[in-house]
């Protein structure tokens, strides 16, 4: 799992999720809430509008305030078929039940830049 802007914070996170130690919601409370504070943060050091501001971070959080829509869409699902529907999405095809293994970081991380 490749840390992103939300920091080793959230990609613990992530992982205990993944691994079945933390539940989807608790997962996607904590996921926005970091992403929200680290907007809010950028937002008052940059002046930025938080409606321009693009990258995994943007794509994350997408205008919305609680977690709900992020727990719906990805973390109310098991991990299996989350990470499954993310590298659809992307374009990847399994080489096995579940197994990524074939794909590198900077490959996966060149489409989702791309999508």
């Amino acid at each position: 799992l490749e840390r992103s802007e939300l920091g080793a914070e959230i990609t613990a996170e992530v992982r205990r999720w993944l691994s079945g130690v933390t539940t989807g919601l608790q997962c996607s409370y904590a996921v926005m809430d970091k992403a929200l504070t680290v907007l809010s943060n950028f937002k008052l050091c940059s002046g930025c509008e938080l409606e321009v501001l693009g990258g995994p971070l943007g794509a994350i959080v997408g205008g919305y305030s609680d977690a709900d829509w992020l727990y719906t869409e990805v973390f109310q699902k098991q991990p299996a078929e989350a990470v499954h529907e993310a590298f659809e999405l992307l374009g990847f095809q399994s080489q096995g039940e579940g197994d990524w293994s074939a794909f590198v970081v900077e490959e996966v991380s060149l489409a989702y830049r791309r999508h």
